[in-house]
């Protein structure tokens, strides 16, 4: 799902959201979701980001040609999201994000989703090339540079 951020305050942002689906094992010719809302956040710093978003969505639904007559269906349905983003300096990080998306116009219907990445960094330095000990031997450091035996 994309989103797209319109304010420049730092505490709240107006967004928009746009995501498009095709699935040939569920019969989807094309499944289109739009929709915005406001988002806030309830915690913003150099270590923690949490997020949350409240907002409306239309989705239309075209599924491939069945026997079935009225291939296309739409709904509209509300939309709430968060989203925690852990870090520490660049060798860390942790984001967990989960959506709800209750069908207004049908109800009962439900969409739950969640995603958790972990990320760590096993390196804390560049690999460095190392000097054979036979050239350290050829070439001493010395104040006066590089000399030949």
């Amino acid at each position: 799902m994309a989103k797209f951020r319109f304010s420049r305050r730092a505490e709240a942002d107006l967004l928009s959201i746009a995501d498009f689906l095709q699935s040939s094992v569920q019969g989807i010719s094309l499944q289109t979701s739009l929709g915005g809302g406001v988002g806030r956040y309830l915690k913003n710093t150099n270590r923690r980001s949490i997020s949350v978003l409240g907002g409306v969505v239309w989705q239309n639904t075209r599924y491939q040609q069945s026997a079935v007559s009225g291939n296309t269906q739409n709904l509209a349905a509300g939309l709430l999201y968060a989203n925690a983003n852990f870090f520490r300096f660049s060798k860390t990080n942790l984001n967990v994000t989960a959506g709800l998306l209750p069908a207004i116009s049908d109800p009962g219907r439900v969409h739950f989703n969640t995603n958790v990445t972990y990320l760590r960094q096993t390196t804390t330095e560049p690999v460095r090339k190392r000097i054979p000990e036979a050239l350290k031997r050829v070439f001493p450091r010395t104040g006066t540079g590089p000399r030949m035996v």
